[in-house]
């Protein structure tokens, strides 16, 4: 029995491990993010309902994550092309909000929920010249001009 217990305990904790790297390898959901004027911007680069928005950041020092802002109870279409971050902050309760105070390295995680159960990732690190601040800085690294501009309506990976 003892053994049976230590082997379920076990085979949870690999699969929790598991899931944690899945979402740091696949956090690449369309939602590009600058800063203008101190706060972080977040693109929607497809459509659909949300219904809740979470941003933690982790310094390059630093193994631990702090949520930056966290937005809940709120349910809102989306359209391609818009702010999320603005989006989401008008229409519900902000239950976090810090300054924004990234530097070369540290790393952001944008969590986009759609469903109570179904959250879409986009994983960043900030760049050597920092957050761009009229361009895009995309989960593959990638600095465009065009917020959307890699995401066509076929390719829309959440």
């Amino acid at each position: 029995m003892r053994r049976l217990v230590i082997s379920v305990l076990c085979g949870v904790l690999v699969l929790t491990l598991a899931g944690c790297f899945m979402v740091e390898d696949s956090a690449r959901a369309p939602f590009p993010v600058q800063q203008v004027d101190g706060a972080l911007q977040i693109m929607s680069c497809t459509t659909g309902r949300i219904v809740g928005l979470e941003v933690t950041e982790r310094k390059k020092s630093s193994q631990e994550w702090q949520t930056i802002l966290e937005v809940e109870s709120f349910d809102v279409a989306l359209e391609r092309n818009q702010l999320i971050s603005e989006t989401a902050v008008k229409a519900g309760t902000v239950v976090t909000k810090q300054a924004l105070d990234l530097s070369p390295g540290d790393e952001i995680l944008v969590g986009v929920s759609k469903a109570p159960d179904t959250t879409a990732y986009a994983a960043f690190t900030v760049p050597d010249g920092g957050l761009p601040t009229e361009e895009w800085l995309q989960p593959d690294g990638k600095v465009t001009e065009d917020a959307c501009s890699l995401y066509t309506t076929t390719n829309q990976s959440e």
